[in-house]
């Protein structure tokens, strides 16, 4: 989190500027946030292959993503989705206020799927980068790890801490999508009923309008480009 001033790269509108990539999870864990918070933005499309100079203007890391709120830059997601949360409205509790114990083993649980979770699921994605395993093998591994660690949780709830989505349901299924979507003619078709009961609360996760309504395609950006705003309705 970077706190300066970016008035030469605030947009006309006065509304924060949100780099991202549409398919990035960590931008649409950010836009889903936002979009539930009721926060609107500028959406600036980046291309991964040709970055726009003022993405490492704002932010020296340079991937997505990062969002500008004039004197302010966060370059993380979660940092963005709780800062949406705190600015915009925040009506089914995502935060899980309140939740002193629960709140702190969601964090937790989101820590290990932005770690190690993250780290077992780039290799299956990028098998053919590690040989010593096969795909089968490398999905295995990310499959366990998500029947030990989210399936409990669905056991008696529809999503992972409650009747209702929250935060980690938010940060994590972006995750479970990019898993699926490796081999998703075997994900659709998995019968074991730890697996059926993620593909379920992923659907449900896929079919909230927090979702839905952040997966427009926009344009690549380019500077002079006309603006495309995010408003939630």
């Amino acid at each position: 989190l970077y706190w300066r001033w970016y008035d030469h790269m605030a947009d006309p509108t006065g509304l924060p500027v949100l780099y991202t990539f549409r398919r990035c999870p960590y931008a649409m864990r950010s836009r889903v946030a936002l979009w539930y918070a009721g926060v609107s933005v500028v959406v600036r499309e980046v291309v991964l292959k040709d970055k726009p100079k003022e993405l490492f203007e704002a932010s020296g890391k340079g991937t997505v993503p990062v969002l500008v709120t004039g004197d302010e830059v966060i370059e993380e997601s979660r940092e963005i989705m709780e800062w949406a949360l705190r600015e915009g409205s925040d009506n089914d509790n995502w935060r899980m206020l309140g939740k002193g114990a629960e709140r702190e083993e969601a964090d937790r649980l989101v820590d290990a799927f932005d770690g190690e979770f993250k780290q077992l699921l780039n290799k299956y994605k990028y098998h053919h980068r590690f040989p010593e395993l096969s795909k089968t093998e490398h999905r295995h591994i990310c499959s366990s790890y998500i029947y030990r660690t989210l399936t409990p949780r669905l056991a008696d709830s529809k999503y992972l801490y409650g009747p209702a989505m929250l935060l980690p349901d938010a940060a994590i299924f972006p995750f479970i999508r990019q898993f699926a979507g490796v081999d998703q003619s075997w994900f659709d078709s998995e019968t074991d009923p730890r697996h059926v009961a993620v593909r379920e609360w992923l659907e449900r996760c896929l079919a909230t309008p927090q979702f839905v309504n952040v997966m427009e395609k926009y344009p690549r950006w380019k500077s002079g480009d006309p603006v495309t705003m995010l408003t939630p309705c």
